[in-house]
């Protein structure tokens, strides 16, 4: 008897640790503190090649990301040409030459242009991967989506049932 209670309890506390989860095919998005985001599809980080091969399956999806690639590159090309504005300047006068604020002027202006682009690409890339998350879960049956999980609290032990 004594035995039997021994291996229910080693089996109940080595249980409270398990989950019944059902690895889901979302893609969740995290945003880091010094700027930018993460993407990761289960345990998987995605970058931006692997993130369009994967919401491609979805082809709403895939247009709002190719509208968010085609505003990033966009977003791209006008910085790095407004940094070759204010560097050239910058680097003719270390050289020993005049400064031409003109050249910063515009190239600050082309920077500051830019950063639309690229908020508006980050946008489409959650609302692309929004529309991509509705359609894995409207292709999940209701239990497919639900997880039941053997809890421990400071009250006992419980099952919770989330659907």
């Amino acid at each position: 008897m004594k035995m039997k209670l021994l291996l229910f309890f080693t089996g109940l506390a080595v249980s409270t640790g398990c989950h019944a989860q059902l690895s889901t095919d979302t893609i969740i998005t995290k945003r880091l503190p010094q700027g930018g985001y993460r993407y990761y599809h289960g345990d998987i980080r995605l970058n931006n090649q692997q993130l369009v091969r994967t919401v491609k399956s979805d082809p709403l999806a895939k247009k709002t990301m190719q509208s968010a690639q085609t505003n990033e590159v966009f977003g791209t090309v006008l910085s790095a040409s407004g940094g070759a504005l204010i560097g050239f300047p910058v680097g003719t006068y270390i050289a020993g030459g005049k400064m031409q604020w003109g050249y910063i002027a515009a190239g600050v202006a082309v920077i500051i242009c830019s950063y639309p682009l690229y908020n508006n690409a980050y946008k489409l890339k959650r609302k692309s991967i929004s529309q991509f998350n509705e359609g894995v879960n409207n292709r999940t049956t209701f239990l497919q989506r639900s997880e039941l999980n053997i809890a421990a609290y400071n009250s006992g032990v419980g099952l919770t049932w989330r659907f």
